[in-house]
């Protein structure tokens, strides 16, 4: 800076490399401090009658020490912010890559967890389902013309026949079940848990199996969460408890809740 702006040799274009270095090394603080440190070492070269843009004039003098001020300046600052852009974008980019790289290693691991759970299930289903399939073809058998079963037989095994069917049902419902709640796609969405309750509850009000018994309901909230998901939760309670009751005592549930932290809350 000595040199370019204490000689009278034209020489200021010397300091704009370093300038366009500080904007390419650093950013546009820095960019603005080496430009300031320029104009300080000009103005001062200058005000003392030395360097390259005195003149005859003090006008002309000024004129051509703020044209290279300015020139330098905005190049300088210039540069800087191209360059901070672009580094951004670059440090967005990376950002991008490395969220869509967890993102594609989470939504894996969930469908490596997903893959196992459905083939562990599929391995017990398939073995719970050997049970009613055995003995739907030993009493199929037993009931075949020429094998001697009485009437009364007869009827027995075809009332284990249709109780080995319906448990082979649950069992395939079941395993739809746990299909549909493996749906990660399926948004959740606010559910009166009062209403659908009731829905799973009419289905055993109305056909006799509480045997004389009741099913009481009481206040339930709304929840965010999948109302086919949650309807097939009510409905596998109250069907655990009709079908595990005492049969010479009629059937009473009752369903209420209670809140144990925020957001959630315990069905009894």
């Amino acid at each position: 800076a000595a040199m370019a702006f204490w000689g009278r040799l034209p020489l200021g274009f010397l300091c704009i490399p370093r300038l366009l270095w500080a904007a390419f090394r650093f950013g546009r603080r820095e960019a603005a401090c080496a430009c300031l440190a320029l104009c300080a070492f000009a103005v001062s070269a200058t005000v003392a009658g030395r360097g390259p843009f005195i003149r005859d004039d003090i006008n002309e003098s000024l004129l051509m020490l703020q044209c290279f001020v300015a020139v330098s300046t905005i190049l300088a600052l210039v540069v800087a912010a191209v360059v901070e852009e672009g580094r951004e974008a670059r440090e967005t980019l990376v950002r991008a890559r490395d969220e869509l790289e967890a993102r594609v290693a989470e939504r894996t691991a969930d469908l490596k967890r997903s893959n196992e759970d459905l083939e562990s299930f599929a391995a017990l289903a398939a073995h719970e389902l050997q049970e009613p399939v055995r003995k739907l073809q030993m009493f199929g058998d037993l009931l075949k013309p020429g094998s001697g079963s009485s009437p009364m037989e007869t009827g027995e095994f075809v009332e284990r026949m249709q109780d080995a069917a319906r448990r082979m049902g649950r069992l395939v419902q079941d395993m739809l079940s746990l299909a549909r709640a493996r749906n990660l796609t399926r948004p959740l969405e606010p559910v009166p848990l009062e209403a659908v309750a009731r829905e799973a509850a009419d289905e055993y009000a109305s056909n006799g199996a509480l045997g004389g018994g009741k099913l009481e309901l009481g206040p339930l909230p709304t929840l965010h969460g999948d109302p086919g998901q949650l309807r097939q939760l009510f409905g596998n309670l109250f069907s655990n408890a009709v079908k595990f009751r005492r049969k010479d005592v009629p059937a009473r549930i009752q369903v209420s809740c209670k809140t144990t932290r925020p957001g959630f809350v315990d069905i009894e």
